[in-house]
């Protein structure tokens, strides 16, 4: 599988194309809950009879057939590199392939193995099959392609993906499992990883986890980033996660993230939060939309990002989140030149507590060309271990930097644009309408020696406050181990 390039080649884009939104086409055939931006993901419907597409791979041309689990295991351990299985209808048991060899089933509804173990080699296929209590493990392979795979009911992890390890994940569900749905945490600079078409539902954890071994180092040298695409995919109903991503680079397109809960043990920071990017992660979001979710839609900590793009249907919708975006310990040289982290062409809708909130000393963050509407009031943590109602547009705190540019908040519950303390940036070209039209822009707690403000143009004047108007959330808690 080839590595993409696109982290490496951004720019920064000018905010100067209409803001503009996604709809959805019609895919026929396709069950509606796995339609995403006119695509359909997952295991693709078939007629009686029909077989999987990618059964008829070139790689399976001169496959063994094979029509019970000792004639299975008979064949795997014969074996070699490029090899192919072909499984006939019905029930397997442990199915662990060496390194290059493919295993093709008709259909997932028809043949079933306990497990799925793909060695060290290249090329493999696993095809039309599903995966049940034992899950799927990528041990080593590279170049490999897991299509048409519904793994269902695993008692741990639904597929994991060990070091040294590049495979595709294409067409394929992962659905209720007892641990994460895909994790690859232990990712190094050569790994790709790729999910098309994917559907992750229902995990008792985190639905995607991409973390790099060397954490920030991976980040350091472009040309050995982790790659990790993510496209036309459903990540909805998990827990602590929808996609977790740690010193990895990504790019998601055309991917619903929804649906994520709590923690059943209700430690610290496992809440239920949308996207998380973290740990110098470099990311890149085009046409996806973040909703529902029980604790932030997205959430970059100490990482860089793009949320959204230019382009006429290359933004992000991020709804009915508490706390729909935010921001932290972003820091450091541009990623984007010159921003770390861009909101471009966001819609970012009837989230609860907070619209967008920046704190940590963040630096270079840029909202362009973005909608921030209908914030409603939320209980959430406030001050040293208080609790309050918050409803903001946007909080701005810690001498964070920010530039806001052709941005428009509309009824927002509490506060328009809240800033606390001394701050930098711009803000130009803003529209308040609706109940935001009369709260301006306030920028409270403000220093009496040596307090700074934002640059405005076109936009209400800044009116400054000594004392608190409103108490400050606390930025989000999150947290995910093994």
């Amino acid at each position: 599988m080839g590595r993409f390039n696109g982290l490496g080649s951004w720019v920064f884009a000018a905010c100067s194309m209409a803001l503009a939104g996604c709809g959805a086409e019609d895919a026929p055939g396709c069950p509606e809950e796995h339609v995403v931006h006119g695509v359909c993901a997952g295991v693709p419907p078939l007629a009686d009879g029909e077989a999987a597409a990618c059964s008829t791979d070139a790689r399976c041309a001169d496959a063994v057939d094979v029509s019970d689990g000792e004639g299975l295991q008979s064949a795997a351990r014969a074996a070699a590199a490029g090899a192919c299985i072909r499984l006939a209808p019905g029930d397997y048991g442990d199915v662990e392939l060496p390194g290059g060899v493919s295993v093709v089933g008709g259909a997932a509804d028809r043949v079933a193995v306990r497990s799925l173990t793909l060695g060290a080699g290249s090329g493999a296929l696993a095809c039309g099959v599903t995966v049940g209590a034992g899950g799927v493990k990528v041990d080593g392979a590279v170049d490999a392609r897991i299509e048409a795979v519904r793994v269902r009911g695993s008692d741990g992890v639904g597929v994991h993906i060990a070091r040294g390890s590049s495979v595709s994940l294409v067409a394929t569900e992962v659905v209720g499992s007892g641990s994460h749905g895909v994790v690859a945490v232990e990712l190094e600079a050569s790994d790709a990883i790729r999910l098309e078409r994917t559907v992750i539902e229902g995990s008792t954890e985190a639905g995607i986890w991409m973390r790099c071994l060397a954490g920030c180092d991976c980040a350091a040298e472009p040309a050995g980033d982790v790659r990790i695409q993510i496209g036309a995919s459903i990540v909805q109903e998990n827990r602590i996660a929808g996609v977790a991503l740690e010193g990895v680079a990504a790019s998601l397109d055309g991917v619903r993230v929804a649906g994520t809960m709590p923690s059943t043990t209700f430690r610290y920071g496992e809440f239920g939060g949308g996207i998380s990017i973290s740990s110098c992660a470099r990311a890149a979001a085009t046409r996806v939309d973040v909703e529902r979710n029980a604790s932030f839609g997205v959430l970059v900590d100490g990482a860089k990002a793009r949320l959204g793009g230019p382009g006429e249907g290359e933004g992000v919708n991020v709804r009915e989140n508490v706390m729909g975006v935010w921001i932290q310990n972003v820091s450091g040289a541009g990623f984007l030149d010159p921003a770390n982290v861009m909101v471009e062409n966001a819609t970012i809708a009837d989230n609860r507590g907070v619209g967008v909130g920046v704190s940590g000393t963040s630096s270079g963050i840029v909202i362009c060309r973005s909608r921030i509407t209908g914030t409603r009031m939320e209980p959430l943590p406030v001050g040293l271990g208080g609790v309050d109602d918050v409803g903001d547009g946007i909080h701005w705190l810690d001498a964070s930097s920010v530039t806001v540019t052709e941005a428009a908040l509309h009824d927002n519950a509490r506060a328009s644009i809240l800033i606390d303390g001394s701050a930098t940036g711009r803000i130009a070209g803003l529209t308040l309408s609706g109940a935001d039209a009369d709260k301006g822009i306030i920028q409270q707690n403000f220093p009496a020696e040596d307090g700074r403000q934002p640059t405005v143009e076109d936009a209400p004047a800044i009116v400054k406050k000594a004392e608190p108007e409103f108490t400050v959330a606390q930025p989000p808690g999150f947290a995910i181990d093994l």
